[in-house]
């Protein structure tokens, strides 16, 4: 019960903040965060901890850069 009444509170602080802000910077932010720690758990999960050089995932902003220039090369 405890737990559930700390997610509770969360879930209506994040709504609250949320709707102060700018929600497209909000949702930038959230998907660099989820990006970032998916990034991280593969890391995490690898044999061999040390990444090769030239093989590392791009960044948030390479990843975004690519997939807006893939929807509009589908859009034309």
């Amino acid at each position: 019960m405890k737990r559930m009444l700390e997610i509770l509170i969360i879930c209506c602080l994040m709504a609250f903040l949320s709707s102060c802000g700018k929600s497209k910077n909000i949702y930038k932010g959230v998907a660099q965060g989820v990006y970032e720690g998916a990034n991280q758990a593969q890391e995490m999960k690898r044999d061999d901890p040390v990444a090769e050089p030239g093989n590392e995932p791009p960044s948030y902003d390479q990843y975004e850069r690519d997939r807006q220039k893939t929807i509009n090369d589908q859009n034309k």
